[in-house]
């Protein structure tokens, strides 16, 4: 859809103008191509979302369940799956003034119809690149904690932008927990466990290892600044073992069944299915009350879930203590034996260029020679992914301006950051002070009257024909 026209300039011009939440739906409806989340709000306390865009009606869906052609892939182009029309607009997602009253979004699936996996079961093909709903489900806790709570404040908003809770970890960690009981359980001969696991028990780091995870409040914390407190290290270690055994054990599953890893979205919702839901996979076995994909098919033996993550926790530690593999530049872990050095913020790193153009990083080579320690994983409601391919775990992507807007009916107003500066001139004041509002989830007021900047104002700029 694309290649046809679209008239995005009428939405930006009905939106400057929208005065409801039905004039923002009908300006939204000109939206035609590239997808985005719409969200409004008005001093009267109107919401609306709006998910609009221009999606194809295949012939061939509407008269046959074509399970041979997913709408995601290239059809034939012999005539039989030509479009027939668009999904109609009140068939996408949108909301206005819903009951709850608030609404949420974070790239998940408005509608839910691709969370059980089957793309021919949809009233209309909506999509299949939607986050797996981690953040989302996120947001939706802490909003409805804070609603509950009484009014919401700008504290509360800049709180769940600034959640670093690891979603992940938060829903595998008591499986990887459970494996290492059950290598005990093997080591100690109790009945019905199983054999092939008391080997693991002989080594020493999985104690410290339970030790670290048992007690971890599933925050992705960083540790590694000077700042770090005593608990904020204890997370920041479980977060670091944890992220590392993640990518081994995805590694330890797929890496004999397919060429290359696949896209991180598919990735993580294979793992929960694989964890939590294995009877509902094709490759379910009844006899063994697993799912086949834990074998490792280029052995002779049937390994289990618990012997492939006890595989897997075994390579993450050895590859965090390799004295040949240390830190962000070697894509290496901490090169020593010692986990109380284990900071997540060490190999999760964020270093960026001025959005103007500046060649100098952000914060500065020399205040950060790797880059600035930063809280997050896997899809935190703070986005800070690292990634599910290789063993680089820096900083890769997250909130390139963090927003909150007071609708008061008197004074609407709004704070904002930015992670740089307003400045690409390295050296100069506004170059890069931003960052230090934006690193700990901070905001400055943004004017939107002459009479609210002037007081503000150390220069000014007068154009003329």
């Amino acid at each position: 859809t694309g290649f046809e026209p679209s008239n995005e300039v009428k939405m930006l011009y009905g939106l400057l103008r929208v005065k409801t939440p039905q004039e923002f739906i009908d300006a939204v409806s000109h939206f035609g191509v590239g997808a985005q989340n719409w969200v409004y709000g008005d001093i009267d306390g109107h919401i609306a979302y709006a998910a609009f865009c221009k999606i194809p009606v295949r012939q061939c869906l509407e008269e046959v369940e074509d399970t041979m052609h997913p709408s995601f892939l290239p059809y034939p182009g012999n005539g039989e799956c030509e479009w027939n029309g668009m999904v109609p607009l009140e068939e996408l997602p949108q909301a206005i003034d819903p009951e709850r009253g608030y609404i949420f979004t974070a790239n998940g699936d408005a509608l839910g119809y691709t969370l059980d996996g089957d793309p021919y079961n949809d009233a209309t093909y909506q999509g299949y690149m939607f986050a797996p709903g981690l953040r989302v489900a996120r947001i939706k806790e802490l909003l409805a904690e804070k609603v509950a709570a009484g009014p919401l404040t700008v504290a509360d908003m800049q709180a769940v932008q600034a959640d670093a809770r690891s979603p992940l970890g938060a829903r595998l960690t008591p499986y990887l927990l459970a494996a290492i009981t059950a290598a005990n359980d093997a080591k100690a001969g109790a009945e019905g466990s199983d054999p092939t696991l008391a080997a693991f028990a002989d080594d020493p780091r999985l104690a410290n290892v339970a030790t670290y995870l048992g007690d971890w409040s599933f925050t992705a914390a960083a540790g590694a600044l000077p700042e770090t407190t005593e608990a904020e290290a204890a997370d920041a270690i479980a977060t670091s073992i944890f992220n590392v055994w993640l990518l081994n054990v995805s590694q330890e599953v797929l890496g004999d069944k397919m060429e290359s890893p696949y896209d991180i979205q598919f990735q993580v919702r294979f793992l929960l299915r694989l964890f939590e839901t294995p009877e509902n996979l094709d490759t379910y076995s009844a006899d063994l009350g697993d799912s086949l994909l834990w074998d490792n098919t280029t052995t002779e033996e049937v390994e289990s879930r618990n012997y492939v993550m006890l595989v897997a926790l075994q390579k993450a530690l050895d590859f965090l203590a390799d004295p040949e593999l240390v830190g962000v530049a070697a894509e290496g872990g901490f090169g020593t034996d010692d986990m109380t050095q284990w900071h997540w913020g060490k190999l999760h790193t964020l270093k960026m260029r001025h959005a103007l153009g500046g060649k100098y990083n952000i914060p500065s080579d020399e205040t950060f020679p790797e880059g600035y320690p930063r809280h997050g994983d896997n899809f935190c409601v703070d986005a800070a992914n690292a990634g599910l391919s290789d063993t680089n775990f820096t900083y890769s992507s997250g909130a390139a301006i963090r927003n909150v807007y007071i609708m008061d009916a008197d004074n609407p107003r709004a704070q904002t950051v930015i992670p740089g500066g307003e400045d690409s001139a390295v050296g100069r004041p506004h170059y890069a002070d931003q960052f230090e509002l934006w690193k700990v989830n901070q905001t400055h007021p943004l004017h939107s009257q002459v009479e609210d900047l002037l007081p503000d104002a150390e220069t000014c700029f007068i154009l003329e024909p």
